[in-house]
């Protein structure tokens, strides 16, 4: 079978079985025709004569475009995914794409939100004269959430005796 016909089915099935964004679908298309382009290039006809060797010039043809890591990932991503399909369909016998790891990318710091919209966020919790426990729970919750940083599994494990003057113990 033919590169360009196996990618057809594969982002045939991909949009049937895992219901993906247009945008997602696309972006697996432009993909894997850039996949296609270095094979076509290399003389591949046939899916079953795709190599490793391939597989690892699609690699450094990325590095050649000089694209972000998120990008190198996604593309790597998409061609193992194909692979993984190949060897599923019976269409190959061996994963070529499987040594082909994406870079690591950069863990980012999450972004906080700003002190309008959690004043906002704070009083839609409530917490006026005339509030329920619970929404004075809600709103104590965020304020803590907010001041301290703390993860939401560690406020929610909180104790009574964990909060002790002006000392709140965060395990």
């Amino acid at each position: 079978m033919h590169p360009r016909t196996a990618i057809e089915r594969y982002l045939r099935q991909l949009a049937v079985e895992r219901g993906l964004s247009k945008h997602t679908a696309a972006a697996y298309r432009r993909d894997l025709a850039a996949y296609e382009a270095v094979l076509e290039a290399r003389g591949v006809s046939a899916v079953a004569d795709i190599t490793a060797d391939d597989v690892a010039a699609f690699h450094a043809s990325l590095a050649d475009r000089e694209l972000a890591a998120s990008s190198v990932a996604r593309h790597l991503s998409s061609v193992r995914g194909l692979h993984r399909h190949l060897i599923e369909e019976g269409l190959a016998t061996e994963n070529v794409a499987a040594d082909h790891r994406p870079p690591k990318l950069p863990q980012r710091l999450p972004k906080a939100i700003g002190v309008d919209q959690m004043t906002t966020l704070i009083e839609a919790a409530g917490g006026g004269v005339d509030a329920t426990p619970a929404q004075l729970r809600d709103r104590a919750l965020l304020e803590l959430l907010y001041a301290t940083g703390a993860r939401i599994t560690e406020l929610v494990s909180l104790d009574v005796d964990d909060v002790q003057e002006d000392i709140v113990r965060v395990t």
